[in-house]
Parts: C-alpha cells; structure tokens; sequence
C-alpha cells in the first residue's frame, strides 16, 4: 500500500466515525446495559452498596379493584387477619407487616432493593420497553459523538404537590444509585479504545 493509498484509507475511515461512530455507539451501550443489570438485578450501587428492603413498618394499601398489579394481595384483611372490624364493618385497606412481605406475597424477589416493581423505571433507565434484557438498552442519540441517558416517564419523574418525583424520593433514600460504577467507566474506555484500535490496525 502507497502511502497515498493509506492516507485514502485514513480519510474513509475518519469520514465513517462522523458518520457513525461505531465504536463510540458500542462501548455507550455496553455501559447502559452493565449498568442495568448491576443495579437491577443485583441491586448494587455505584459505590458497591446493597440494601435491604423494609421488613418491620406495617403497611396498609387501599382495597381498590384498579390496583391491578397488587389485586391478587388485597385480601381486605386487617393486622388481626380479619376482614371486618368489630362493628362489622369491612376494612377499606389490606394489612402487610412490611413492604417487604408485600413483594414477596406477589412473587418478586426481597432479599435486596432491586429499584423494580413492574419495571417502568428499568425500562426508562435503559430506554426500552419493559421486561427487555439490559442487553436491548438503546440511549438516546443526539449525535454520533453524544447519547443522552435520562429518566423520561411521568411516573418517575413527575412531581407530588411538595415538588418530589418518585425518582427525587428514590435518591433520597439510597444517593444516586443509577450512577456509573468506576469499574464500568473503565471498561467503557477500554472498549471504546479496542474497537478504534480495530479498525485503523486493520
């Protein structure tokens, strides 16, 4: 190959990065998706810190038949087991010992704070649909050189009337458990330098 030929080469290799940034787009994904699946399944933060889901408040939640995802545990039974009260009259909320005792009576895991529930703040995180794998996460692209991770949904980020969002009250308790691990901004360089390291050693 002639150095003009190389230099040919170089140029076309360049004008593709502005294109598209191939391998910018690859190590961005593979960090959202790493991200996810450390703080979503394994419920670990940034900092390494695992949490343990509430399991000595009492809870009441209303019977209500729109409660769809927890209507299979709205037993209406109150702290004695009993569904009316000495008057006779029904309880209008569903006894639980704690928060903790309300997942695990609906199937879903309570040894740690996993942030999920029916997965709209995964599937915001990760920006896809819910129930996908942390592998399908697609960041919002502005450019090939900028991708946008953000919250979008109304129910994690819309405000209750003392200006919280769900997510606000979420950060509250835990810090800012959706941040990036120092492990994972490694590997997103480290990534990102193989694969540039692909394609203009080729």
């Amino acid at each position: 190959m002639t150095p003009g030929e190389y230099a040919d080469k170089l140029r076309s290799q360049l004008d593709d990065l502005k294109r598209n940034n191939r391998p910018f787009q690859l190590a961005v994904y593979g960090t959202v998706a790493e991200s996810s699946e450390r703080i979503f399944d394994s419920g670990t933060t940034a900092d390494g810190r695992i949490f343990s889901y509430n399991s000595t408040t009492p809870l009441y939640i209303q019977n209500n038949p729109d409660k769809v995802r927890i209507q299979t545990v709205l037993t209406g039974k109150g702290k004695t087991g009993k569904n009316k009260f000495k008057d006779g009259k029904d309880h209008k909320t569903t006894y639980f010992k704690s928060y903790r005792e309300l997942r695990e009576l609906q199937g879903l895991q309570g040894n740690f704070v996993d942030w999920t529930y029916i997965g709209e703040l995964k599937s915001d995180f990760i920006n896809s649909p819910k129930d996908s794998p942390a592998s399908s996460a697609k960041p919002v692209e502005v450019s090939p050189f900028l991708y946008i991770q953000q919250l979008t949904k109304s129910g994690n980020i819309g405000k209750d009337k003392k200006g919280n969002s769900k997510y606000d009250y979420l950060v509250m308790r835990y810090g800012d458990f959706l941040n990036v691990s120092p492990q994972e901004e490694t590997k997103f360089y480290d990534v990102l330098e193989k694969q540039l390291r692909a394609i203009f050693e080729a």
